[in-house]
């Protein structure tokens, strides 16, 4: 049996990341050396992954675990976007929001705060909703194939997805 699903929205820190690495991206948002290479030591600084601590028992309640892993993913992407909008200007910085969008395309649509502002209908959103969960459900099934899971014997397990593993052909 499966145990509790976990969604976790606002994921923009490490996708900006991953955008701004681009060249194409860099030379459309007009950054200089030195914005350059304060991204790349930050986004070296910050490591391969997002590290998350949960101990849990029979006993635990699932719904605070889960609080305390949003918790934990949701500081560590804050920093993220904070350390990029510290190096970008404002206006760089929201063309990268724009870029972002682009480059996600229609799966930026089921996100709630994109389609609050672009006014998608409840009856869409339903329909929009359908082809990306399937999205999802595939995504996580491809996420838990590169976790890296450790159990120190105690009942307590880490887990820490490696993403370059993404970068790799299937």
């Amino acid at each position: 049996a499966q145990g509790p699903r976990i969604a976790f929205g606002g994921m923009e820190g490490p996708r900006y990341f991953q955008l701004v690495g681009r060249p194409d991206v860099q030379r459309e948002l007009g950054l200089d050396l030195k914005q350059q290479n304060a991204l790349t030591d930050a986004n070296q600084k910050r490591g391969k992954g997002i590290s998350v601590r949960a101990e849990a028992s029979q006993h635990d309640d699932p719904e605070e675990i889960q609080k305390s892993i949003k918790e934990q993913i949701a500081k560590q992407i804050g920093s993220i976007e904070e350390t990029i909008k510290s190096i970008l200007k404002p206006e760089q910085f929201q063309r990268l929001i724009e870029l972002d969008l682009q480059w996600r395309g229609a799966l930026a649509l089921g996100e709630r705060k994109v389609a609050d502002k672009i006014g998608v209908s409840a009856a869409h959103r339903g329909e929009i909703e359908k082809p990306l969960a399937s999205y999802r459900e595939t995504k996580q099934e491809m996420m838990m194939r590169i976790a890296q899971k450790d159990d120190d014997g105690q009942g307590r397990v880490a887990v820490r997805i490696d993403t370059s593993k993404l970068d790799n052909p299937l």
